[in-house]
Parts: C-alpha cells; sequence; structure tokens
C-alpha cells in the first residue's frame, strides 16, 4: 500500500494538477492507501483553519485512506531511518520519519514532492 506524505495530501486538497492526477492513478490500481495519524492532524489543521469547502474536501479525501497510529515500533523504526539518514547528511523531520518507517516497514512506497524522501537509504519513493 502506499504511503502518502503530507506534501501530497495537501497538494491533493489545493487541487495541484500533477498531485490529482497521480491519486487519480493510485485510486485506479485499487490499492489501499494510508498515511500516518501526525500526517492526519498535520493536513485537517491547515484545512480546519481554511475552513468551508476546503475543509470539506479535504476531511472526505481522508475518509478514503487508513489513517495509522504511530505506536511504539513504528516510532522506533522511524528513529532508525532518522539515524541513518543523519549519517548521509540527511535531516527529516518526526512526521516524514513517521511516514518512512510506514512505507519500509510495509515494504512500499511513499508518494512525495519532498526531494529530502529521496536521501532515506533504503526508501523507495514515488514523485510526482
Amino acid at each position: 500500500m502506499p504511503v502518502l506524505d503530507a506534501t501530497f495530501l495537501i497538494d491533493v486538497s489545493k487541487d495541484v494538477a500533477e498531485a490529482v492526477e497521480r491519486s487519480r492513478a493510485l485510486e485506479s490500481e485499487n490499492r489501499p492507501l494510508r498515511t500516518v495519524a501526525p500526517v492526519f492532524t498535520e493536513v485537517m489543521a491547515g484545512a480546519y483553519l481554511k475552513g468551508g469547502k476546503y475543509l470539506d474536501r479535504t476531511a472526505r479525501m481522508f475518509d478514503t485512506l487508513e489513517v495509522v497510529t504511530v505506536d511504539r515500533d513504528l516510532a522506533d523504526e522511524a528513529a532508525r531511518l532518522g539515524g541513518d539518514a543523519l549519517r548521509v547528511g540527511a535531516s527529516l523531520g518526526a512526521v516524514d520519519l513517521a511516514v518512512a518507517a510506514l512505507a519500509v516497514r510495509r515494504h512500499d512506497f511513499v508518494v512525495s514532492r519532498d526531494p529530502d524522501f529521496g536521501r532515506v537509504p533504503g526508501l523507495l519513493v514515488s514523485r510526482y
């Protein structure tokens, strides 16, 4: 299952053409899509700020996703990946590390345009 990062989901909510196109392609593959709970929080905070139709559209988008809780095992994997990234000079925030950890744990890929994901050793990234 592809793991969606916050940038991708925000771009979909904002109707960024490349993100919407990639979202439709993923949906046509009939593969379940997921993200981590901190991404939900980050994206929905912005949606609540904007309110109105943007909030409604963003909330509906999450209805189609599996939102995974970050437990101790996933957090430990995120920390390990963070250490690996630091060794090669990359620094990612905790939310991005949780996204990366979920993809690694599930043997899948992250959908993102964020170049930092490409610097995490062993992480597969599908850019849009």
